[in-house]
């Protein structure tokens, strides 16, 4: 089950690299950027970049065009089925797992499973890392 209506219109969005983290990241780009000249990528509900407009790729692809597609093909039923073995599934880890796959050829249950749980798990560590960063800056 994937809990995605509410992000239905958000854009995909891409940061090829920030340094000390070993992957790209892949988010839902917010319709509304908080702050004139930035861009909202959320990797989940609670964490999102909020970096420079010419940081983010940001594709014409919404959510749910993303979802459909991912839907018709043999690596999204993949994501799909891995990530609904751990649960709900999520838009954020829908859209950072399957590109990855797809980034990386990587179309077998067992290889597919693999990427879920190293995508999830960087993946949460960096927002680990950006919430500790917003803690320590209002204290």
């Amino acid at each position: 089950m994937l809990d995605s209506d509410l992000y239905n219109d958000w854009r995909i969005g891409l940061i090829p690299h920030i340094p000390g983290f070993p992957l790209p990241i892949v988010g839902l780009v917010a319709p509304d950027a908080r702050w004139p000249g930035m861009v909202s990528l959320h990797i989940s509900k609670d964490v999102a970049l909020h970096v420079g407009a010419s940081e983010v790729t940001v594709q014409e692809t919404r959510f749910a065009d993303f979802q459909q597609l991912s839907a018709e093909t043999v690596v999204g039923k993949a994501v799909v089925a891995a990530l609904g073995a751990e649960g709900e599934v999520n838009p954020f880890d829908l859209v950072a797992v399957t590109s990855y796959c797809v980034s990386k050829g990587i179309s077998a249950e067992a290889d597919v499973a693999r990427a879920v749980r190293l995508i999830l798990e960087a993946y949460r560590e960096l927002a680990r890392q950006i919430l500790a960063q917003n803690q320590a800056r209002i204290h």
